[in-house]
């Protein structure tokens, strides 16, 4: 068996910094990406991220979890599979246009209005992926109760719409 990847923080700087540089062979997003696929790099690795990205809300930061979709929507949308052009390329522009970043250091103030954005962004594209099994890999998802960001925990809301998200997409089959 081979041995689990060190994780690497992810810490953006923002998606409207220079410095990250979404799309390019240099900047911040690239040195990020490599070991973020590596440490994704088998699907019982994308599992067991997936369980931790839902169970622990601090091992998993939103920096960590936006890179993953990113890289997901890119390589989705390479393949065929992300919902067409006004799917979760759209979201990805969103994302690169820093339209889902808060001036604030953590979720809450400005970030939560950010946040909320992106939930919602991404839970109205779901019916667009071809894939309709989005509870298929097991009990990790149905753990939470679903509910809305005003009835309940607005990271909880958030961290199960990209659940769903990557699950739809094949993440654990396919990886980023």
């Amino acid at each position: 068996s081979r041995p689990v990847p060190q994780r690497h923080a992810v810490v953006a700087h923002g998606w409207g910094d220079p410095g990250w540089n979404w799309g390019s062979a240099n900047g911040e997003a690239h040195d990020l990406a490599g070991p973020l696929r590596e440490q994704l790099g088998t699907p019982s690795a994308r599992i067991a991220w997936l369980r931790e990205m839902l169970k622990d809300t601090t091992t998993v930061s939103w920096d960590e979890i936006k890179l993953a979709l990113a890289l997901e929507w890119q390589r989705a949308e390479r393949e065929g599979r992300a919902g067409g052009p006004d799917g979760f390329v759209r979201v990805m522009e969103k994302m690169v246009n820093a339209e889902y970043e808060s001036d604030a250091e953590q979720w809450g103030k400005g970030g939560e209005e950010a946040l909320s954005r992106l939930a919602m962004d991404m839970w109205e594209r779901l019916e667009l992926l071809p894939s309709k099994e989005i509870w298929a890999f097991g009990d990790v998802t149905r753990e939470f109760e679903l509910k809305t960001p005003d009835e309940g925990d607005l990271d909880v809301f958030a961290r199960l719409a990209a659940a769903q998200v990557l699950l739809s997409m094949r993440f654990i089959q396919v990886g980023l």
